[in-house]
């Protein structure tokens, strides 16, 4: 603490601290008074603890003993506060703030500056500290309190009662009950004890070894339960069981109505021995607990969830039946984040189409919104969405409008597993072969059983894939039955050229395309055997290839990074792709790179021209920097040999965050799908964005139902 400016000689101002007042004592490490603590209580208490100091407590062990003392007189006040970490912050803050003023030097302390900042300090410390939310006055529901707050708010005249007595009266209730639960519990527990062990008594001397005397108790706020001679368990069963959030939580996810789940609770209560006037258990109870724990459950978790450091933003539109009317559909975009290892479900808000408004501003709107909401916009970098053209368009689509909002350019990811439907979906549809009415074919008994293969409609875009590869094993079959049964004679050679196809060229590049490292070399790899299948069949290869042409997503120059990472490219493959990036200065990259995005530099990557001798380094060009920059790659490894980057923590670090991208969009399907699912449970908005919440919550916590024990999980 630095001396008073009235220099050494004057006794009087020995005393004084310079921007704090008198010198700090013992009696400043207490709080005390009959209001909320002000700033210079606050900060002389802080002081008065000697944080850092030889055998003195640390400057966090000081805050908290702080914090504690401070927190009596808001529990009195009844007014909430703000979370510790942030209360412990704005002290430190104070006192960081304080220690500032203190250490100008003696020339500049008579300065008109130094004044003006000693005035704003004087009038910060004599307010009151705050340490209560931002939305206070909205979590207060007396109106005393409020009064007693806005008077700590501006002039401090209000002060504590000697008694609140409304308050006085809920707490000793609040305690009684506690005690009563308490005496009830503990009396359920020495009942039980003694029934166990007359229970164990009578087991040993039971000559009959197969009678089981070991008792089911269930009970309700301890009352004394029926005994039952049947092999079970001893337990206790609260009264508000139908509001605890496991068992809520479960329900949901089984889709069980409140109705539903209080019958049910209320037969296996009574059918255990139970006295279900002691339960409650009503289909309004149900309900009403369903809906408050299931808010709390979506509360919790959208404080609990923190973005993993590189992001990818999914996102999906579906046609879903309205809360208000089943019969009426409604648009419903399902919006999903995370890295390759955690993903979060942020929302499934539903919207209408404007004439005014593109579809893909609407899209761009709604997910920037719920990015803000859950704090996680600057972690996105990375977009991994179907190649529709509401997503992919060059003037109003979904992708260029999200950048826009975001403002800043983000990595294009076509979804890889699209990205194989419509390559097969175009090799199909060349070879022209029409959908046949498919019967069982053969009666034979084999090891290998087949079912009937249904039609090839467009949900299941697989289909095409694996009826295709039936028809062709089941060939010997099919040729017993009369001309024209299950495929005609002209399908015949199809099947067989699509199923040669399937098995020699997509099969292998389907199995392995959800990594984002083999994303580009797998790419230009399929299109060099491409290549080569035209000796085998030219129109095959030549639609692949077409198909192909339009989603070379992993081939422009920001995802060539990824190759860098993978165990597929060859020492040789990457050391050239290396120099290739370093040639463009990625580190000088700007912030627009119009010249290989279409439009002001947002819009969709500018698709490489492919020739047969094409490799990875040929490909690199300017905008690689954008991808090294996303993904936060080290531009320095790319100088050292390949042989070292294994060892090189560098590398080890920047792998971390290649490998958490995402390149396919599965996510989002299942989000749609869990919509689907779950639309019909509630009758508003709020409602269903918590049931979503709960119910992925849930099936994370456990995913399979019928591999785990609830019991474990209830507890």
């Amino acid at each position: 603490m630095l001396p008073s400016p009235t220099g050494p000689c004057q006794t009087s101002s020995r005393s004084l601290v310079f921007g704090l007042g008198p010198s700090i004592t013992s009696e400043d490490g207490i709080i005390t008074g009959d209001k909320l603590p002000t700033g210079r209580q606050i900060l002389r208490c802080m002081l008065a603890k000697k944080p850092g100091a030889n055998g003195a407590l640390s400057q966090f062990e000081a805050t908290k003993g702080v914090l504690e003392q401070v927190r009596l007189f808001y529990k009195k006040a009844n007014i909430p506060m703000v979370s510790d970490k942030r209360a412990c912050h704005k002290m430190v803050d104070l006192v960081n703030a304080n220690n500032k003023l203190r250490k100008i030097s003696q020339a500049k302390r008579s300065s008109e500056t130094t004044a003006k900042q000693l005035e704003k300090m004087e009038c910060r410390l004599d307010a009151t500290f705050p340490l209560w939310p931002p939305n206070v006055e909205k979590l207060i529901d007396n109106p005393e309190d409020l009064a007693f707050l806005a008077s700590m708010k501006t002039d401090r005249v209000a002060t504590f009662g000697v008694l609140d007595k409304k308050l006085q009266l809920k707490v000793k209730r609040r305690e009684e009950r506690q005690a009563a639960a308490a005496a009830r519990q503990s009396r359920c527990e020495k009942e039980l004890e003694e029934m166990t062990a007359m229970s164990s008594l009578v087991s040993e001397s039971d000559e009959e070894p197969e009678e089981d005397t070991n008792t089911v108790c269930l009970t309700s706020e301890g009352e004394p339960s029926h005994k039952r001679k049947k092999t079970g368990t001893n337990v206790f069963i609260p009264h508000d069981i139908l509001s605890r959030p496991s068992v809520v939580s479960l329900a949901t996810r089984l889709k069980m109505s409140p109705t539903q789940q209080a019958a049910f609770t209320r037969g296996l209560f009574a059918e255990s021995g139970g006295d279900c006037t002691h339960l409650s258990a009503s289909y309004a109870t149900a309900d009403r607990a369903r809906r408050q724990v299931l808010e709390t459950i979506s509360e919790e978790r959208h404080k609990q969830w923190t973005p993993p450091p590189l992001c990818t933003l999914h996102w999906d539109i579906k046609l879903t039946p309205m809360l208000t009317n089943v019969r009426q559909l409604e648009e419903r975009l399902t919006v999903v984040v995370g890295d390759a290892e955690r993903l979060k479900l942020l929302g499934v808000p539903a919207y209408k189409k404007q004439t005014n408004e593109a579809c893909g501003v609407i899209i761009a709107r709604l997910t920037c919104k719920l990015l803000q909401d859950w704090c996680c916009a600057d972690q996105v970098g990375n977009m991994a969405f179907d190649t529709t053209a509401s997503n992919t368009g060059h003037l109003t689509a979904a992708c260029i409008a999200i950048q826009l909002s975001l403002g800043r350019p983000l990595l294009w990811s076509g979804c890889r597993h699209h990205i194989g439907e419509v390559l097969l979906n175009q090799v199909f549809t060349d070879l022209k072969m029409e959908t046949s009415t498919l019967a069982r074919g053969g009666e034979e008994q084999t090891a290998v059983t087949f079912q009937r293969p249904g039609a090839l409609h467009k949900a299941r875009w697989m289909a095409k894939l694996l009826y295709t590869l039936k028809l062709a094993l089941m060939k010997q079959h099919i040729a017993l039955l009369p001309q024209g049964t299950i495929t005609t004679r002209q399908q015949v050679p199809k099947i067989r050229a699509f199923a040669i196809f399937i098995t020699h060229i997509y099969a292998k590049w389907w199995l392995t395309c959800d990594k984002s490292v083999d994303a580009a070399w797998n790419d230009l790899t399929l299109y060099h055997h491409l290549q080569a299948y035209k000796a085998v069949d030219e129109g095959i290869a030549a639609s692949a290839i077409k198909a192909l042409e339009r989603h070379r997503w992993y081939l422009t120059g920001e995802m060539l990074p990824l190759a860098l990472f993978s165990s597929k490219v060859p020492n040789e493959d990457k050391r050239a792709l290396a120099s290739a990036i370093l040639e463009h200065k990625p580190a000088d990259l700007p912030m627009h790179i119009p010249e290989q995005r279409f439009g002001t530099g947002f819009g969709k990557p500018k698709f490489p021209t492919l020739l047969p001798t094409t490799s990875l380094a040929d490909l690199a060009n300017r905008i690689a920097g954008l991808g090294c920059s996303q993904l936060h790659i080290d531009p320095e490894l790319m100088s050292l040999d390949v042989k070292e980057w294994a060892t090189n923590a560098a590398f080890k670090k920047s792998e971390v965050n290649v490998c958490a991208m995402n390149v396919v969009n599965d996510c989002a399907e299942r989000g749609v799908k869990l919509t689907s699912d779950f639309v019909a449970v509630a009758r508003k908005e709020q409602h269903l964005q918590n049931v979503l919440q709960a119910v992925e919550h849930d099936r994370s916590q456990q995913q399979n139902l019928r591999r785990c024990k609830l019991i474990a999980r209830l507890r």
